[in-house]
């Protein structure tokens, strides 16, 4: 693609009245929509729309289309004075958010606020301009203003304001002071679309001169600029001017509002600002503003410092342009002016351009700007890769007329650029527009360039090696009249008769304006065909194919080898292989097999699953498993008979009791098939063991297992302790045996009735005879005893275990220690075993611990 620019005005657009009418901010969509956003007062009219303001100033909001016609408008505004600070829309583009100060009652489309000083607060609207909501950002009893706004990925609402001495936040949600050094603050607040907080950050400042004039997101990272003086701090840093005056800085935070980096353009004695910044696609930031002191420093990263020859040897302001990447490194810094006072206060680009938007107050030669009045309007444009300022169109008048906002186009061949004049008339380009009252503001949107695109539609080449392609040319509006000269040597906007190949055009419009563009012709891909069939029911003849060719070139003609029919479908067929031939326009032709085949007659598989072992608990299910047949299949199921109660239409039914069932398949061909399950009650069955337990003790253990129960079971043993695990342990020895009732899922209960313990037949390690020892009470309620009758004790400790086998006590014995007094009190009730340990000897003992 190449083309040639022009400083062309595409279009114009007056905002006029007898007020005051200062369009000051605006935004543009994805389909080249324009929404516009700025402050009136008195009588003023947008195209055919004409309002009176409410109070002392009201806002507007505007959305025109791309090519300069209006779409909606509002009027928003009530007793007080309102300001306009922030225009953005959300990522989806399905609403547009203003942010804006106010005093006094407001009225935004019929949502009111009440303000005690001035209050900042955010309206967001759809794209067809229906207020949705409308919440506030900063209130108290002094001054809140700004509103500057931006939406992140994420759809959250990103505000900045300025405060004075103490500002509630969010309504109230929290608050801010001023500190001892400045009784001015500045705030970024973080709400959700809806106005929900979620975190503000104060830039605590020790200057009133500081001022964060706009914030911008790009994805979930967060960029703030404005201007500073003495020191401003961040969460993770502080920073400092160079001196008393005013100095630029570009702070990037994440999206927790904790700074990444800052950015600091400093000067000798004269302020510095920066007025705006913004992106391009890649997320480089393009900063705009003006100058005032001989030489500037430029932070290029955290250690490193860019240096600028002087540039500005008047008493006024020059203009401002640099450009930072994503981790804040320098890439550019362009400065230009004139004797008089030259600003820029925005700027916009593409990765591959800019523009950028201010006033200026004397000529500057190389950029062929001349100077009509006091101050006239301006736009730079450049390339943004190495900051150059390609060319300059000016807006002026006699007395002072300024640019606030401009746009790009995607391919950087035309822009918008809007501002305000105060001339009688302001003079652009051979054109101009006459100020309805002199010395009051009137608004100005212009679109200047060449026309943005060509679009291109074809008719790909139908056949293989065909010469019937065609392509047509269409560009964007702009240059009417339109010349073309395609690489054919055609002039006319259509080419026809083409073969596949690639094929560029350059098409003329006015005042120089022209592109090329290149367009690669295709041939349509070759005939193919698939089909779908329907087989015929065993032994008839209702089967049918329909064929459904693709590609090639249409129309499309049948040949089958049944009876040589020629339609797409055919019908009424029996099971046998059958072929058609489809030939398109071209003529190409394609052949198709398809074997229809009757299937195996239908059959029926039957399961089940048992119900719970409960009889008053349905749990069971039945499943009818089709095959052979034609689908699709029906299903009946019935309770009892075959014209018992119908139960379920599925292929599987659930929540059956014990019962037999009738399942009755019906197929495609409407054959049926019936038969029966039995849905039973699980077996629930018990299966005990168990282990002896030592003569004279209780150290056997007994155990359930369980099977075609439905888990998770509860068991209780009628042991002394009633344990209430699968296994109960420490059981003494019982001939009479342990009873234990499990209860499963469905509160179904099995008893088994009798696991007996009895003695083993030796013990692992023989006590002495001649050892007696005595443990009492048992049961024990809060202390235990332990006698060992023996004049010299045996065993060199004791231990004491609970019913899930942990230790609870342990304590070393002497040759002396006979008795042992162990307080329980701190242990619960249940079952223990006691064991104490000698070189040769082991004894161990349960008891019950019971209050």
């Amino acid at each position: 693609t190449s083309c040639v620019f022009s400083q062309t005005y595409l279009w114009k657009k007056h905002f006029t009245g007898t007020g005051q009418n200062v369009p000051l901010l605006m935004v543009n969509d994805n389909s080249g929509n324009i929404y516009i956003a700025g402050n009136f007062n008195g009588s003023i009219t947008h195209d055919s729309y004409s309002f009176t303001t409410n109070g002392l100033q009201d806002m507007f909001l505007a959305k025109y289309s791309s090519s300069g016609s209006i779409i909606w408008i509002k009027q928003l505004g009530g007793a007080g004075t309102e300001n306009i600070y922030g225009l953005a829309l959300s990522p989806d583009q399905k609403y547009v958010y203003i942010g804006f100060t106010f005093n006094g009652t407001t009225d935004i489309d019929g949502w009111q606020l009440s303000a005690e000083g001035n209050d900042v607060a955010v309206a967001k609207f759809t794209n067809l301009g229906e207020l949705d909501m409308v919440f506030p950002i900063a209130t108290g009893a002094e001054h809140q203003i700004n509103g500057n706004l931006s939406i992140d990925a994420e759809n959250n609402v990103l505000v900045l304001i300025n405060f004075i001495n103490q500002a509630d936040i969010a309504g109230g949600v929290e608050k801010c002071f001023a500190n001892e050094y400045s009784n001015r603050q500045n705030v970024l607040v973080k709400t959700d679309e809806w106005g929900n907080y979620i975190w503000h950050r104060m830039f605590e400042t020790t200057s009133s001169l500081t001022y964060f004039r706009t914030v911008t997101t790009f994805g979930n990272d967060i960029y703030i600029s404005g201007v500073f003086s003495s020191s401003v701090s961040f969460l993770n840093q502080t920073v400092n001017s160079s001196n008393t005056q005013r100095d630029g800085i570009l702070v990037k935070l994440n999206s927790n509002g904790e700074d990444q980096w800052a950015r600091r353009i400093m000067g000798v004695g004269n302020d510095i600002f920066i007025y705006r910044h913004s992106f391009d696609n890649n997320g480089n930031i393009y900063v705009a503003g003006y100058f005032k002191c001989s030489q500037l420093s430029l932070d290029s990263t955290d250690t490193n410092l860019s240096r600028l020859n002087p540039t500005n040897t008047s008493t006024n302001n020059d203009m401002l342009l640099a450009k930072y990447n994503t981790d804040g490194t320098l890439q550019w810094v362009k400065t230009k002016g004139s004797s008089g006072d030259d600003k820029l206060y925005n700027i916009v680009a593409t990765t591959s351009n800019y523009a950028a938007v201010g006033s200026y107050g004397g000529p500057i030669s190389d950029l062929n700007l001349t100077q009509k009045g006091l101050i006239d309007a301006c736009i730079l444009m450049g390339n943004a890769t190495t900051g150059q300022i390609n060319s300059a169109s000016a807006a002026k008048g006699t007395l002072n007329d300024y640019a606030w906002a401009c746009l790009i186009s995607s391919t950087g061949r035309s822009y918008h650029y809007m501002g305000e004049f105060a001339s009688s008339k302001l003079y652009f380009g051979s054109d101009s527009l006459i100020n309805a009252r002199v010395n009051y503001r009137d608004g100005f949107l212009f679109k200047v360039g060449c026309f943005d695109d060509i679009v291109f539609t074809a008719s790909n080449v139908s056949c293989p090696g065909g010469s019937n392609g065609s392509i047509t040319a269409t560009p964007t509006t702009g240059n009417e009249p339109y010349t073309y000269a395609w690489s054919t040597g055609a002039t006319t906007q259509t080419i026809s008769n083409l073969t596949a190949g690639t094929y560029s055009v350059t098409v003329s419009g006015s005042n120089g304006c022209t592109l090329t563009k290149s367009y690669n012709l295709t041939e349509n891909p070759g005939l193919s065909s698939t089909y779908t069939k329907t087989d015929p029911c065993p032994g008839g003849t209702d089967g049918s194919i329909t064929a459904y060719p693709q590609n090639g070139n249409p129309p499309y003609t049948y040949l089958w080898s049944y009876q040589s029919k020629t339609t797409q479908t055919i019908t009424g067929l029996p099971a046998n292989t059958y072929y058609c031939t489809i030939r398109d326009a071209c003529p190409a032709s394609v052949v198709i097999t398809v074997t229809l085949a009757n299937p195996p007659a239908l059959a029926i598989t039957l399961s089940s699953t048992p119900s719970s072992y409960c009889t008053t608990t349905n749990s069971g299910s039945v499943t009818v498993s089709p095959s052979g047949g034609r689908p699709p299949y029906s299903y009946v199921w019935r309770k009892s008979s075959p014209t018992g109660t119908i139960v379920g239409y599925t292929q599987t039914v659930y929540n059956l009791g014990q019962a037999t069932y009738y399942a009755s398949v019906t197929d495609g061909c409407n054959a049926t098939k019936t038969g029966t399950v039995g849905v039973g009650k699980k077996a629930y069955t018990l299966t005990p063991s168990s282990n002896c337990t030592q003569p004279g003790q209780c150290t056997g253990w007994a155990q359930i297992d369980v099977s075609a129960g439905d888990p998770p079971y509860t068991y209780l043993w009628s042991d002394p302790a009633h344990q209430t695990t699968q296994r109960a342990v420490g059981l003494c020895y019982s001939t009479l045996g342990y009873t234990v009732t499990v209860t499963d899922n469905y509160n179904c209960t099995k008893i088994y009735p009798s696991i007996r313990i009895y003695n083993c037949s030796k013990s692992p390690i023989e006590e002495p005879v001649d050892i007696n020892v005595s443990v009492f009470p048992n049961p024990a309620n809060n202390f235990l005893h332990v006698f060992i009758n023996s004049e010299e004790n045996p065993y060199h400790s004791i231990e004491l275990y609970n019913a899930a086998g942990q230790l609870v006590f342990e304590k070393p014995l002497t040759n002396e220690e006979n008795e042992i007094n162990i307080n329980t009190t701190k242990w619960l009730e249940g079952v223990y075993m006691i064991r104490m340990m000698g070189n040769e000897n082991v004894y161990s003992k349960t008891f019950v611990i019971k209050r």
